[in-house]
């Protein structure tokens, strides 16, 4: 290959992967902005099924309490709402709020409660070194999410230092990256997600 040739085609690389860069640091600002849509939840047996304008989802049982196997959360939870995609379901707090929002071909689930996230987003695989490139890892390691293989990443965000807890999952072509900055709400969530 020419050197002229070999300097387009690195120069077409390096423009696909910032526009890359850009889309996906769109989307997650976007997200972490608040853009909160507050979503009513039905609460089954409260005799009126009227919204109680918290969570997003159905309350599923105000009795079940989780547990997870040695996880590092003690939280008992009383009452449960369940989130949905094409591709996966779980069960979150219904005392949660929760938002979806699809942009520039990016599947977000925000998980909010009090002042602290734990998102989901679905992509395209080939995003996935955007999204480690995004962390100083400080740990890495592989557990089991819904049956399959992923990644555990702890480290800190880039922009601003804040410590993340990452997970990254790869499936029929799709990334599901689970983030946060608190470990105990992030490990509730992987403990009920199920791919469909």
């Amino acid at each position: 290959m020419k050197k002229s040739q070999q300097s387009k085609t690195s120069t077409t690389s390096v423009i696909i992967v910032i526009g890359l860069a850009i889309i996906l640091g769109y989307a997650v600002f976007t997200n972490i902005q608040g853009l909160q849509q507050e979503i009513p939840v039905m609460v089954e047996g409260n005799g009126s099924n009227q919204p109680t304008g918290q969570g997003g989802g159905e309350v599923i049982d105000e009795d079940l309490n989780l547990n997870l196997n040695n996880q590092n959360t003690n939280q008992a939870v009383t009452a449960w709402a369940k989130a949905q995609s094409e591709s996966f379901a779980l069960n979150y707090p219904a005392s949660w709020q929760y938002q979806k929002q699809t942009e520039s071909g990016i599947e977000t689930h925000t998980f909010t409660a009090g002042d602290q996230e734990v998102i989901i987003s679905l992509m395209d695989e080939g995003l996935k070194g955007i999204v480690e490139d995004s962390l100083s890892v400080t740990s890495q390691s592989t557990i089991t999410v819904s049956g399959e293989s992923a990644e555990y990443l702890e480290g800190a965000d880039l922009k601003d230092g804040s410590p993340v807890y990452s997970v990254l999952l790869t499936k029929d072509g799709q990334l599901y990256n689970f983030s946060s900055a608190d470990q105990e709400k992030l490990d509730l969530l992987l403990a009920d997600f199920t791919l469909i």
